[in-house]
């Protein structure tokens, strides 16, 4: 700990000098105030959800403008009555709908805008001028039910239509638009979007089902605007509760003061590095600030304590100040260091996240550390005595109860039952998978629009998500070699095969089409040929009816790259990692280092989520021996005794298998948006350890008894903390409720852990103390004899 003589003297300066010190601080805050106003910007952005350095996105960010985004948007189109080729309205409906995306929507790919009414979808037909490849809506759109008819038979007879753009009961057509990351107007979208379904739906004909990654985030930025009720709940939910406790209107205003300072020091903080906040981390933030008041009601309390001893202000500030120092500054710099260690993680998401909370975190020091004693130097004093209430006769009576936990056998039951719950936890914890569980469900409840969209479109198509497999040319024209081709086509076949996958495209899809129609449309020679020069003669022919950019899915215009989309239902962890090993696996037993090509991992939606999946693994890992090593060290530095480190440190270590066990109970999807708030709730309850433990160690200075201290320790400093617990848990209880499923189970999850944190503090921690009596608390009570009794001596010298 801090010699109490450095922190008596750092006191007494902020008093002399409160008038400069405050107005520095409140020109701090003005100055954070700023920027949070005008430079602070709260939404998704897309590239931040992407590790920049993971093999995987290198190679996706290196085609995407050749083979298109990840970012696609897909629009279900399901006819009401009959099918799609019932009626010609519902055609133009889909043309309509394929223009306006093109036109209309900002941030549309127009290279990636397909549908059954694009020119991008080709067919092969037989003329009298020889075989052509034509839009599949050659000559025109269908005007009537004869023409409706025969595009019905186009559709089967072309290859990647049919579960892909068709369903295979005719009840439904797609429409896919790739995004931009870097310039989708999420509002602007999605407005645009909800226009057109709204007049295409208007007659009753069609049902349009919108889902994909850009609709997911625009429900997301449409649910920001309502977050401020749930602010505002919690807010009034926490006053309530600082009235009731302090009774007084400066123990409301102080607590909420340092709260919300807090607050505009860490979104200022944002806005002046140019760090975009997205709205799904909103929950941490409540969070934090919640720790705030937490930090500022231990404070009052404990001045309010001094205070009704002493009957002397000033004196009051310095001795409570003194004791809650170390305390505090130990907790502030282990939440803030141990949140900072999430920017281990490439993905810039949690590294913005870790910057933004680390910074808010340790500005605690200065809305709570440093201004209080400022502020309470300026206000009345309390009241004598502010009588009792309901919450202070329960706390007394749950001070009886933890008190007993730390005495005699109690205290080995104790202990146990935190081994017990470590161990029960790690066996779950193991459980717990990497990645979501389904489309949508880590975030949105089952019967949001958008799961129910999802849902549509995996009954009659294909998949909605895609991994793209990219085949990298060596040489110019690499993909026209026959060799090559055939290779290519085994691979597909073989990933077709994989676990959930539901089909697949590439270049030989349409290849072999044009080479059944030189043989009179026979199905058997649906097949490529093993001639270069046949192959060439395919190419020719497939690309001749076609303008620039309209064959990008599948091949670069020199022939050298070419793509192997495979199309899934579900990416869950499993079938990710599934898909993946087996891609791995046919690389290595069916390529060699002289082919013409090489196949690269991995673009599409698949590919993003799987370099998440690994980059998550990885810093999670590292993040959590990384927080336990800082709070360690931190508690080993204030206390000089590894085992007081100890005891303050293994609530935490219990807390972290406790933590993945809820997730897994709670079918809680461990990605990179619950990563950061699980090893946020690991770390930032430790305070409550560190203010238990210093209050033991202080009381047992002054009675040498460890059962006496523990009673006294939690009779005052444990009264504060199961009120600011249940000022977290209150600060948490409304956002339960929260239509967004992501935004409430991380609530639960947060409660839950503060929840474990406190009862670790006020039960685990006096239990351990009082067993295992460790030597630095009995080196500073026989140091505190021998002051009091120095003292004594020179006082009778003086009197002599």
């Amino acid at each position: 700990m801090l010699p109490k003589k450095y922190i008596e003297k750092y006191l007494y300066f902020l008093l002399r000098y409160r008038i400069p010190v405050g107005i520095v601080v409140m020109a701090m805050t003005a100055f954070f105030v700023w920027f949070t106003v005008f430079h602070l910007k709260i939404y998704t952005n897309f590239l931040d959800l992407y590790p920049p350095d993971h093999p995987y996105i290198q190679v996706y960010t290196k085609y995407r403008h050749t083979f298109g985004t990840s970012n696609v948007l897909l629009m279900t189109v399901e006819a009401t009555d009959g099918d799609v080729f019932g009626d010609t309205e519902i055609i133009k409906k889909v043309d309509r709908i394929t223009i306006d995306l093109l036109q209309r929507v900002p941030g549309v790919n127009g290279e990636q805008v397909i549908s059954i009414t694009h020119p991008k979808l080709k067919t092969t037909i037989a003329t009298g001028a020889g075989i052509k490849t034509v839009p599949l809506t050659y000559p025109r759109l269908p005007r009537d039910k004869e023409e409706l008819e025969f595009f019905r038979r186009k559709v089967d007879t072309t290859e990647g239509v049919r579960g892909f753009f068709v369903s295979n009961d005719d009840k439904a057509t797609q429409i896919v638009a790739g995004f931009w990351e870097e310039y989708i107007d999420l509002a602007g979208m999605w407005k645009q979007v909800q226009e057109i379904v709204e007049r295409e739906e208007a007659d009753g004909k069609v049902k349009i089902y919108v889902s994909g990654p850009p609709v997911l985030f625009a429900y997301f930025q449409e649910e920001l605007g309502k977050m401020w009720w749930y602010l505002a709940a919690t807010g009034a939910a926490i006053v309530a509760l600082l009235w009731f406790y302090f009774r007084t209107f400066q123990g409301v205003w102080i607590p909420v003061f340092s709260g919300l300072m807090s607050a505009v020091w860490g979104l200022g903080f944002a806005g002046l590095c140019g760090l975009t906040m997205d709205p799904l981390v909103i929950v941490v933030f409540v969070l934090i600030t919640a720790r705030a008041l937490s930090h500022s009601v231990q404070s009052m309390e404990r001045y309010h304590e001094e205070f009704h001893e002493l009957h002397d202000k000033d004196a009051a500030i310095v001795k409570s100040y003194i004791s809650l120092y170390s305390p505090a500054m130990v907790a502030i710099m282990s939440d803030g260091l141990a949140i900072l260690t999430i920017a281990v993680a490439t993905i810039p998401i949690m590294q913005k996240l870790a910057f933004v909370a680390s910074f808010w975190i340790i500005s605690i020091f200065f809305s709570v550390v440093t201004l209080h004693p400022i502020i309470l130097s300026f206000v009345e004093p309390p009241a004598e005595h502010r009588g009792e209430n309901i919450f202070d006769k329960m706390a007394a009576a749950t001070s009886g109860t933890l008190t007993r936990f730390a005495i005699g056998g109690w205290r080995w039951v104790v202990v146990g039952v935190f081994v017990f719950t470590m161990f029960f936890a790690a066996f779950f914890a193991h459980k717990l998978k990497t990645g979501d569980t389904s489309p949508g469900m880590a975030l949105l409840y089952p019967d949001h629009p958008y799961n129910v969209a999802t849902a549509k479109a995996n009954e009659y198509f294909a998949g909605n998500t895609q991994l793209v497999i990219i085949v990298e040319g060596k040489k110019p024209g690499a993909v026209k070699d026959a060799k090559t081709l055939n290779d290519l086509d085994r691979f597909q076949r073989y990933m077709e095969q994989g676990i959930n996958a539901g089909g697949s495209t590439t270049a030989t899809t349409m290849l072999k089409t044009v080479f059944r129609a030189f043989h009179e449309g026979d199905p058997k020679w649906e097949m490529l040929p093993s001639s270069d020069t046949h192959v060439s003669q395919l190419f020719f022919m497939l690309t001749a009816g076609t303008r620039r950019g309209e064959m990008d899915r599948f091949f670069t215009p020199d022939y050298t790259n070419a793509t192997i989309t495979v199309y899934y239902k579900e990416y869950d962890h499993e079938t990710i990692q599934a898909a993946i090993a087996r891609a791995k696996e046919y690389i290595a037993n069916n390529t060699s280092p002289d082919d013409d090509v090489r196949y690269r991992l991995a673009g599409g939606l698949f590919g993003i989520l799987a370099a998440q999946i690994e980059e998550v693994d990885w810093s999670y890992r590292i993040n959590v021996p990384l927080i336990f090593a800082v709070v360690f060290i931190l508690s080993f530095l204030t206390y000089w005794s590894a085992a007081g480190a100890l005891i303050v440190l293994i609530p935490s270590i219990v807390a972290q298998p406790l933590s993945e066990a809820v997730m897994y109970f709670m079918g809680i999807d461990f990605n990179i948006n619950s990563l950061p708030v699980a090893a946020i709730g690991i770390g930032i309850g430790i305070d409550y350890g560190y203010y238990v433990l210093s209050r033991i160690v202080e009381e047992y200075e002054v009675t040498g008894d460890f059962d006496e201290a523990n009673r006294r320790a939690i009779g005052t400093t444990g009264h504060a903390i199961m009120f600011t617990g249940a000022t977290i848990t209150a600060s948490m209880i409304f956002w339960l409720f929260h239509p967004l499923k992501f935004e409430a189970q991380m609530a639960w999850l947060l409660m839950m852990l503060m929840i474990f944190h406190a009862v670790g503090a006020l039960v685990f921690i006096p239990a351990l103390v009082s067993l295992m009596r460790p030597k630095f608390a009995l080196e500073r009570q026989h140091q505190h004899e021998l002051d009091v009794i120095a003292e004594a001596e020179a006082k009778s010298a003086a009197g002599s």
